[in-house]
């Protein structure tokens, strides 16, 4: 879930929320990013897949999960000038939409991810330009760090079966609990993804690690320390 006002390039704990969207840790968030908060775990055994997935229909009465599969493509400079600024655009297409986003550097706060981002539409996919990009918030932070004419080339990608369900947690705090299973590909190097995602936004937070702190402890999940985007970068030796 997102608050208004961005996979972590790297970890950074104990930072002041305040602090961090007043740029002390974002130097180019703005009025018009979004806020994403989530907690991520891994889970080490798929077979704990239908074992979660009938623990968490029982908690919205049965059913409830909503097939939400995508594949995404992380792009960048041919030199990672974003990857320099601590950056990722991501184009994530599911049966439904395409849209393109760019996600900030995470920070791990009080057991929970935040970071930036800046989502919109895409037309031309994926674009092999700067300019191919549709008018809109993506498209204008693009030109200011890469200018117009920049092109855009492959990074690596992450094909995702997920399955989602919407929680009501204490005092009706919201939550998206998503079941994510794919493969993330990089360069000639290939790796299983296997993770439970808890999105909450700021009036959330209490319930969704309430929530992750139970699911740990029944079904032995362990904490993610890595986005999917930062498993890839490890492929490519640039993490």
């Amino acid at each position: 879930m997102r608050s208004g006002t961005g996979a972590p390039l790297g970890i950074r704990t104990g930072a002041s929320p305040g602090a961090a969207m007043n740029g002390a840790l974002w130097p180019d968030a703005s009025d018009s990013a979004a806020l994403e908060e989530e907690i991520r775990l891994t889970v080490p055994d798929p077979a704990l897949f239908s074992a979660l997935e009938c623990d968490l229909s029982a908690r919205v009465g049965g059913g409830g999960f909503l097939d939400r599969s995508y594949t995404d493509l992380y792009l960048d400079h041919p030199d990672r000038l974003l990857l320099k600024r601590r950056l990722a655009l991501r184009l994530r297409s599911t049966a439904t939409a395409t849209h393109l986003e760019i996600k900030g550097e995470g920070v791990l706060d009080g057991g929970v991810w935040r970071r930036p981002e800046w989502r919109q539409g895409a037309d031309v996919v994926p674009p092999a330009q700067v300019r191919d990009v549709a008018d809109g918030p993506v498209r204008r932070r693009l030109e200011s760090l890469l200018g117009r004419e920049a092109p855009l080339a492959p990074l690596l990608t992450c094909t995702i079966d997920r399955r989602l369900v919407a929680l009501s947690g204490r005092e009706g705090a919201r939550l998206e609990v998503s079941l994510d299973r794919g493969e993330i590909r990089a360069g000639e190097g290939r790796v299983g993804v296997a993770e439970l995602e808890i999105e909450c936004g700021a009036d959330a937070r209490a319930a969704g690690l309430s929530l992750a702190r139970e699911l740990r402890e029944r079904f032995d999940l362990r904490d993610a320390p890595h986005s999917k985007f930062r498993i890839g970068l490890a492929l490519l030796g640039s993490a």
